[in-house]
């Protein structure tokens, strides 16, 4: 019974902590400001990097660039993230859609929900294909935009698979954020009309066991 509490309140603990991060970003003249943001443990990671990458992405336009970044780097559009997609998710039992807030939004984000029994969230974004002319260069784009926000981020290998009947593409990364290890899954599948890019996470611990569950949501993305 000990054990059991004892798990419990590290998993309260966990939920709660506050995650927060701070990005330098400088212009030409060499002015320095930072992107900060903050959430709440394993749950409010994500939003902490999202939230930042808004900042960094609002600074961008006005001549700011990250310390380890080219300015010159290829971006994507907002007009091929701010559109109304046709992607759809089906939920499963057992998770429960998040609000999504104008900052989300912004980043493309179609889905979160979260499933406080497995304690693992998973969001599902879009952006249109004309965006993207080369597969390489667009996954490379997202993992380098999480390395400039969290420097000990670590990658896999990207591997190729078919979800459904369209091709995709799969990648593993694990990261710290306030002494809290976390473990994501990205896929990223293809479609005709709209990119879909499903990401999962959970704590670095929990991943392993529930990997198999996770990687099966990706079979409810439809519509693009």
């Amino acid at each position: 019974m000990r054990i059991k509490q004892a798990a419990a309140l590290t998993a309260m603990l966990a939920l709660a902590a506050c995650v927060s991060t701070a990005k330098p970003m400088r212009n030409a003249q060499g002015d320095i400001v930072q992107c900060k943001s903050a959430g709440w443990g394993w749950l409010g990671a994500p939003i902490a990097l999202v939230q930042q990458g808004d900042c960094v992405s609002k600074l961008r336009k006005q001549g700011y660039y990250a310390l380890n970044e080219n300015p010159n780097g290829a971006s994507i559009p907002s007009s091929a993230v701010k559109y109304k997609s046709k992607i759809n998710f089906a939920l499963p039992a057992g998770w429960a859609n998040m609000p999504i807030s104008s900052q989300l939004s912004n980043a493309g984000v179609r889905y979160y929900t979260t499933n406080n029994t497995l304690d693992a969230g998973i969001m599902v974004s879009a952006i249109k294909s004309s965006a993207v002319t080369d597969m390489d260069t667009y996954l490379g784009s997202i993992q380098s935009s999480i390395k400039a926000q969290a420097s000990d981020a670590t990658f896999s290998s990207t591997e190729d698979l078919q979800v459904g009947a369209l091709s995709a593409y799969r990648y593993r990364y694990n990261l710290t954020q306030n002494g809290l290890r976390l473990a994501y899954v990205v896929t990223v599948i293809a479609g005709s009309n709209e990119i879909g890019v499903v990401t999962a996470w959970t704590t670095e611990p929990n991943f392993t066991a529930i990997e198999p569950q996770l990687l099966a949501l990706t079979d409810r993305v439809g519509g693009i």
